[in-house]
C-alpha cells in the first residue's frame, strides 16, 4: 500500500534542484516514499518534448506538429495546463469548445467568445490550434437540427374540407361509358342526354367510387332540365342502396344531394339516375361525388436566419456587391443603425455613376432552395440616406441570375423607415434553372452615391406536410452546414489552418456484407445512442462529407487540411477492418472526382498488456494500421494518443494500483508507438502526433476514469511515460540509465 510522505527540508532543497529546469514553473515530484525517490529521477535528464521534434530527428516532416488536446477552460486560467502545453507542444485540440454542440444552443444561436478568446490566447504563444471537428454524430446540436426537419405545426386545428372522391365528366366521352342496364343514353356534345327512357329504365351516372362504410357523402350533379320534375338519385352497390328523390327546375342547375353514412356499407360505390315518368329531357353535364375529410392546414416557416442583424458571426442568408465588388457577406452596421434607432442594420453603400444597375446589390438568400409553386412570403424595414428607387431579381446563389423581376410592387426607398410584406408562389421564370434562393435588389437605378439599410428581415416558406422527403432534408442540413461551417471559419478568422472534418463516421458492421463496415445508422447502434447522436447519414445520407468537406474548403483558408478522424484503427482482432473501411469510404467520397480529403487521422486510444503475447498482437495491429494508411499517399496523423494498463487478469489497472515497472512497461509502449511512426510513415506525410491527455484521469471522470493515461501525474509532475514519450521523438534510444 503507498503512502504519502513530508520530505525533509534537505530532500525538498535537492529535489528542486533536480527538478526545476523541468517544464519552466511546474512544481516539484510529489513521491510515495523516499526509497522510490531514486526511481524517478531520471526523467530530469529530458527536456521539454517539443524540443526533441527538429533538433534530433533527419526523418521528420518539417511541417510535421506535436499537439495535445486539452480543455480550454483549463487553458485559460494560464496556470499548470497552460504552461505545460506552451512549452512541451507545437499544436493544441480542444476536447470540446470546437465541437458543434458546444458553441449552437438548443434554438440555434451560435457563440465564439470562448473559441476566439482561446484563440487569442494560443496565438500569441505560437501554439497553433487543431480543430476538432466540425461533423460528429456523438456531439452535434442535437435538439436544434431535429426542429429544423420538423415541418410546421398548423396554428389552428385542421378543419374538415369536402373532398372529391369519384364522378364524371361526360366532357371526357363520346359514348355512354358503363354498363347498359336497357337503357343507353346519348353523349351529345360532352354532355348525358336522357329523353324519357320509360318508368323502369335507369342508367348509371358515375361508378367505382371507393367509399368508406358509415360515412356519409355527397353527389353532385351539373345537369339542365327542359322543364321542372324529379328523379331518384341511388348510391351505394347492389347489396346495399340508398334512394334519395331529386327535385329539379327547368334550366342548367347545380344539386347537392347528401347520401347517408349509416347506409353505405360497401367500399366501392356508384351513383344511378332514375327518371322514371319525367317525360322531357336531361342534359346531364357531370357527376361528383364528395367525402368529408380533414385536410392538413399549414403555417409559415421561416427559412433565413439573423434577419435581425444582430449576430455578426451568422452572415450566411445575407450578402451584398458593392461597387461591382462582390457578392461577400454583407457588412453590419454599428449600433443605432437599426430600425428601432438601437440595434443593427445590414448597410449597403452604393457610388456614383454606375455602368449598370446591378453595380450595387443586397441580397437575402434562403437556407434551402425554393421551387416552382412553393408558397412564401417575405417582409422587411428600409430605407436610404436619400430617396430611391430600385430593382430586385431572382437569383440561385447571390449574382447567379434568374429572372429580372421579383417583388412587386417594387421597394421605393425614402429616408425614414418603411415595412411591406410581399407574398407570392414561385414561378417558372423564378425558378429558372431548377430553383431560386435568393432575392437580389438592384440598388444603382439611383446613379448618385447613397447608403441602404435592411433591418427586421422576415423570408418564410408556407409549410403543410407532416415530414420532408429525404431530399428536403438534405436541403435544409447542407444549408444548416453552411451556416455552421461559414461562421465558425468566420470566427477562426484563417488562424485553424487543419480540422477533423468528420469524426468517427464508421460503425463495427457490416449489414450489406460488402466486406466494408457502414457508416453510422440507426440500424446499428444502440438504444441509448440513438437517443443522444444525431445521426448525419441517416437523415443527410451517405455523402455528408463531401458537403463537409466542399464547406469548409469554400470558408476556410486557402491552404487548409481536412481529416477523417476515427478510432480502433489499430483493431488487431478483425484484421483491421475499420482502418481498411475507412480507407474504402474515403476512396468513394472522393471518386466524384472534386471531394478531396487530405489526410487520415488514427485516435489510438491503446492500452499495454501485461501478457506478452496480447501485446505483441496489439502492435502488430499498430503496424499494418500505420502501412495501410501510409499507402494512401495522404497525411498520416495520430490524433488522439492515450494510454492505459491491463493485467494479467484482463481488466484495467487503476493508476493508484500502478506499479513503477508496469508504468515503465507503458513507456516502452510509446517509445515503440512513436518510432514506428516515425519508421512506417514516409516523411512528407507525417503531419503529426497528439497526446490527448495531460495528466492521469481522475477518479469519476468520463473518459477511462482513474486510469494512468497521462504523461504527468495529476500533480503535474512528469512520469516514465513522458520519458518513453521523449524517447520515441529523440529516435535516438533512451536516456534511462540503469
Amino acid at each position: 500500500m503507498k503512502s504519502n510522505i513530508i520530505l525533509s527540508g534537505m530532500a525538498l532543497a535537492l529535489l528542486s534542484t533536480a527538478t526545476g529546469c523541468a517544464d519552466q514553473t511546474i512544481d516539484i515530484y510529489n513521491v510515495d516514499k523516499p526509497e522510490e525517490l531514486s526511481q524517478y529521477e531520471y526523467l530530469n535528464a529530458y527536456g521539454n518534448l517539443k524540443d526533441y521534434i527538429h533538433s534530433t530527428r533527419a526523418d521528420i516532416n518539417p511541417e510535421f506538429k506535436l499537439g495535445i488536446a486539452l480543455s480550454v477552460d483549463d487553458y485559460l486560467k494560464y496556470a499548470s495546463v497552460y504552461r505545460l502545453a506552451n512549452a512541451n507542444f507545437d499544436a493544441v485540440t480542444c476536447g470540446n469548445a470546437m465541437k458543434p454542440a458546444s458553441f449552437i444552443a438548443d434554438d440555434g444561436t451560435m457563440s465564439f467568445e470562448k473559441i476566439s478568446t482561446f484563440l487569442d490566447a494560443a496565438s500569441e504563444k505560437g501554439i497553433d490550434v487543431f480543430g476538432h471537428t466540425i461533423a460528429w454524430q456523438s456531439q452535434a446540436p442535437k435538439k436544434w437540427l431535429e426542429s429544423l426537419l420538423k415541418p410546421a405545426v398548423p396554428d389552428t386545428p385542421a378543419e374538415a374540407q369536402d373532398v372529391e372522391v369519384g364522378g364524371t365528366d361526360f366532357a371526357d366521352y363520346t359514348k355512354f361509358p358503363f354498363y347498359v342496364m336497357g337503357y343507353e343514353p346519348e353523349i351529345v356534345d360532352g354532355r348525358l342526354h336522357s329523353c324519357n327512357p320509360t318508368e323502369w329504365h335507369q342508367y348509371f351516372i358515375a361508378d367505382g367510387i371507393t367509399t368508406i362504410p358509415g360515412e356519409t357523402y355527397k353527389v353532385v350533379i351539373n345537369m339542365e332540365a327542359s322543364k321542372e320534375g324529379e328523379m331518384n338519385v341511388q348510391f351505394g352497390d347492389w347489396s346495399g342502396m340508398q334512394t334519395k328523390v331529386l327535385m329539379f327546375k327547368e334550366g342548367a342547375n347545380e344539386y347537392t344531394i347528401p347520401m347517408d353514412g349509416s347506409q353505405v356499407t360497401a367500399n366501392s360505390s356508384f351513383v344511378i339516375v332514375q327518371p322514371g315518368t319525367f317525360d322531357g329531357d336531361i342534359w346531364i353535364e357531370s357527376v361528383k361525388v364528395l367525402h368529408s375529410e380533414v385536410v392538413e392546414s399549414g403555417k409559415y416557416v421561416s427559412i433565413i436566419s439573423n434577419g435581425d442583424a444582430e449576430t455578426a458571426e451568422d452572415l450566411s442568408c445575407f450578402y451584398s456587391t458593392e461597387k461591382t465588388v462582390g457578392p461577400n457577406p454583407c457588412i453590419i452596421g454599428g449600433a443605432g443603425t437599426g430600425a428601432d434607432g438601437q440595434g443593427h442594420a445590414f448597410v449597403v453603400k452604393s457610388g456614383d455613376n454606375p455602368a449598370n444597375t446591378w453595380d450595387t446589390q443586397f441580397f437575402i438568400k434562403t437556407n434551402r432552395q425554393l421551387n416552382v409553386d412553393d408558397k412564401v412570403r417575405v417582409s422587411f424595414k428600409y430605407r436610404a440616406d436619400h430617396a430611391a428607387e430600385c430593382e430586385t431579381q431572382a437569383h440561385k446563389e447571390p449574382g447567379t441570375y434568374n429572372h429580372w423581376q421579383m417583388l412587386v410592387p417594387t421597394p421605393s426607398f425614402t429616408t425614414d423607415w418603411q415595412e411591406n410584406t410581399w407574398e407570392f408562389t414561385v414561378g417558372a421564370d423564378h425558378a429558372a434553372g431548377g430553383y431560386m434562393q435568393t432575392i437580389a435588389f438592384n440598388l444603382n437605378v439611383d446613379a448618385s452615391a447613397n447608403t441602404y439599410y435592411f433591418d427586421d428581415v422576415k423570408f418564410e416558406i408556407y409549410q403543410t406536410s407532416n415530414e420532408y422527403t429525404p431530399e428536403e432534408k438534405t436541403e435544409i442540413l447542407a444549408a444548416e452546414l453552411e451556416r455552421e461551417i461559414s461562421a465558425m471559419m468566420a470566427a477562426c478568422d484563417g488562424r485553424v489552418k487543419a480540422w477533423d472534418a468528420v469524426n468517427e463516421p464508421i460503425s463495427g458492421s457490416d449489414r450489406d456484407g460488402d466486406g466494408f463496415y457502414d457508416l453510422w445508422s440507426a440500424d446499428n447502434c444502440s438504444a441509448e445512442d440513438q437517443a443522444n447522436w444525431f445521426i448525419w447519414g441517416d437523415n443527410y445520407g451517405k455523402d455528408y462529407p463531401r458537403k463537409v468537406v466542399e464547406l469548409a474548403r469554400k470558408y476556410g483558408p486557402e491552404d487548409i487540411k481536412l481529416f477523417i478522424n476515427d478510432y480502433n484503427l489499430e483493431s488487431d482482432w478483425d484484421d483491421n477492418r475499420k482502418v481498411k473501411s475507412l480507407i474504402h469510404w474515403i476512396e468513394y467520397w472522393e471518386s466524384d472526382g472534386v471531394t478531396r480529403i487530405d489526410g487520415i487521422a488514427s485516435q489510438m486510444h491503446i492500452s499495454c498488456y501485461a501478457d506478452p503475447e496480447i501485446l505483441a498482437g496489439k502492435k502488430r495491429g499498430i503496424e499494418e494500421m500505420l502501412r495501410l494508411m501510409a499507402a494512401t499517399g495522404k497525411l498520416v496523423k495520430i490524433s488522439e494518443l492515450d494510454m492505459g494498463y491491463v493485467g494479467n487478469d484482463g481488466s484495467s489497472v487503476k493508476t493508484t494500483d500502478l506499479t513503477f515497472e508496469q508504468s515503465k512497461e507503458m513507456a516502452e509502449l510509446y517509445r515503440w508507438v512513436i518510432e514506428k511512426y516515425f519508421e512506417i510513415v514516409p516523411t512528407s506525410q507525417q503531419f503529426g502526433i497528439t497526446q490527448w491527455c495531460i495528466t492521469d484521469s481522475p477518479e469519476g471522470s468520463g473518459w477511462r476514469g482513474g486510469e494512468p493515461v497521462g504523461l504527468w501525474d495529476l500533480n503535474f509532475k512528469r512520469k516514465p511515460t513522458y520519458g518513453g514519450f521523449a524517447d520515441g521523438l529523440r529516435g535516438e534510444g533512451s536516456v534511462i540509465t540503469e
